[in-house]
């Protein structure tokens, strides 16, 4: 007798992962945007700008959120919307992912030192001119 074979299964996605799905998505896309309109200038600008282009290869971060961005986009035709999806979805949505933070570190990494160089001015601040 012949057993049938395994069903695919699919799994269920939470609105939470589905909204931060597409959010990574829309940061893709951002990051194309940007590094087409102004990647070169971020190369040559200085080296703070430099960090955002991974060093100065704005055409590395291109291809990679652009890359990111389409296997995100194939993936969410593939899980409905990131509603639920099978193991190849899931092992999609994981790689579109990785190569999208890679892509953007860079911007994540001078928006953190940003952040911090602010909570630092502020509390030398409050510790100069507080009561």
């Amino acid at each position: 007798m012949l057993r049938p074979g395994p069903q695919p299964t699919r799994v269920a996605l939470s609105q939470r992962a589905s909204r931060r799905l597409w959010v990574v998505a829309v940061l893709d896309m951002t990051a194309v945007a940007w590094m087409i309109a102004i990647g070169n200038w971020l190369d040559q600008t200085s080296r703070l700008t430099a960090v955002i282009t991974l060093g100065g290869h704005h055409l590395l971060v291109l291809i990679m959120a652009l890359v990111s961005f389409l296997m995100l986009a194939a993936a969410a035709l593939l899980t409905d919307g990131f509603t639920s999806a099978n193991k190849l979805g899931i092992t999609l949505i994981t790689v579109a992912c990785m190569i999208s933070v890679i892509a953007l570190a860079g911007a994540l990494s001078l928006i953190l030192l940003l952040a911090a160089g602010a909570l630092l001015l502020g509390f030398v601040a409050r510790l100069m001119f507080g009561r």
